[in-house]
This record gives C-alpha cells, structure tokens and sequence, in this order.
C-alpha cells in the first residue's frame, strides 16, 4: 500500500483512476447492479477473480488502486456459493505527462462494452478496431452501467489542466451515453487534521465538505454522489469506522447503477 490513487510516488503527478461496473452472471441469469475494482496482476485473468463479500471486494480496492493499472480487468463477488450480480471493472488512470495514462477514447469505448476482458491499455495509442481485444459488439452485460472516478482528497487542488480536460471529456461522453457517475474521494485523512484524529468527524469537517465541493466542481459530479472515505494504508486489521464509509459508498453506487438499468428497462 504505497502510493494512492491522486499521485504517483514523489506525490506531484495527479493521477485519476477510473472504475466501472457492468452486470454479472447469476444461475444462467442476469440481474442489474454495479460498481468498482482494481488489480496489480499484469497477466491476463480468466475467469474474472472473484472477493468473498462486498467489504472484502472494497478493502482489495483500497489496498491495490495505488499501483499502476495497465489492462481492462474485471473482479466479481461471491457471497459463499453464490456470485453476486454486479462486477468491479478497473481501467487505467489519467496522467499529467504525455504519451502516460490512459487515452480518454479508450476510458469511452470501456463504458461502451467495446474494450475485451484483459486488453492491454497502450498510452501511446488507442486501441484499435481490428484489435484483438476488440469487441464490435457488446451487450448490455458487457456496458458500463456507473462510471466511478477516484479521486484523492489531499491532491485535488494539484490536478493539472491537461487532467481536468481528459476527464471532462470522458464526462461528456459518458453523460451522452446515459451513464451515471460518482466519486469516491480518498485520502480524507490526510486533507483534514480533524479526520484524522477522529474519523467520525468527516460528516461535519468544513475541509472535506470543501473538498467534496471542489470535486464537483472540477468535474460536474453531483455532491450526493461524491463519497469521501478513508484508504487502509498501515492498519493489520479491519476498522468499523472505515468499513462503514467504505460499505455506504458501495451501497449507493450499486443504487445509483440499478436506478439506471431501471430506466433503461422502461
């Protein structure tokens, strides 16, 4: 647990990451739900690797984004026997440098169910039609259904202009697409001492609701839908204070997800 989404090691390069959710197969059917993951593992993986409850799932997410993503991978959940209906899918993340990070067409054809199950993320170049990892035509099940933006608390204020574009861009197109999005703002210990002395007074820290605002306004996502929480960085074992924050905002986005495959139903 190194670095942290929002920063690379020497802690001066914003670095966004985005994670999608698509809808996950349960008995031979499929059942509208959401949200978000991450991976280190720099072979392809099949089948999708799976977490033993939504906590864990989240917790494997804190503990991983801080390292580079560099292929479309895809994590499911299964409570006991059962794979719950919703994935985790992690992209790579934005970079200030160029010809590093993602290209914003790539984060785009992801949302649309185009990009493949292990397809290598190129910086250099995005990834073409008649590529391997190329898929001409997705499913429902294959689309995003709620893009999540990582965003670190502490690093908002240094995200640089090239950044802030490439997201607005991928945020125009998503908001065509119908998509919905959220935030989940890390690092909100280090953003306010207050926090950071008592978790508990996040939801009355004047900072991190200042944050959250900044957040909003950067990239258009509403308030409501910016969830701050706190990474496990050093901790050996599970904080109900953190799980808490972490568990609210898997709840909502699974919410926000299932609002959207209900209008699109209609």
């Amino acid at each position: 647990m190194a670095a942290l989404p929002g920063c690379d090691n020497e802690g001066t390069e914003v670095n966004v990451r985005f994670l999608t959710n698509k809808l996950a197969k349960q008995n031979e059917q499929t059942t509208p739900a959401s949200t978000v993951a991450s991976t280190t593992d720099p072979e392809r993986p099949s089948p999708p690797q799976t977490q033993t409850s939504p906590l864990a799932a989240l917790l494997r997410l804190q503990a991983k984004l801080p390292t580079a993503t560099v292929q479309y991978s895809t994590y499911c959940i299964r409570s006991g026997e059962t794979i719950l209906p919703f994935v985790f899918n992690d992209v790579m993340g934005f970079k200030k440098a160029e010809l590093k990070g993602a290209q914003q067409d790539d984060i785009v054809k992801a949302l649309q169910g185009y990009l493949m199950e292990g397809q290598n993320f190129n910086p250099v170049s995005a990834v073409s039609v008649d590529g391997e990892g190329y898929r001409s035509n997705p499913t429902p099940q294959d689309r995003t259904h709620c893009l999540v933006y990582v965003m670190a608390a502490d690093k908002v204020s240094m995200m640089k202009s090239n950044v802030i574009k490439k997201m607005q861009y991928v945020r125009t197109k998503a908001n065509e697409l119908g998509i919905p999005q959220a935030i989940i703002m890390t690092r909100v210990d280090e953003a306010c001492p207050l926090v950071k002395q008592d978790l508990k007074k996040i939801y009355t820290s004047k900072k991190i609701k200042e944050k959250m605002e900044e957040c909003n306004n950067l990239i258009g996502v509403p308030v409501c839908h910016i969830f701050p929480v706190k990474n496990y960085h050093e901790e050996m074992d599970t904080n109900s204070d953190i799980d808490e924050l972490l568990l609210r905002a898997l709840k909502h986005i699974v919410e926000i997800a299932n609002d959207k495959l209900a209008k699109s139903s209609k």
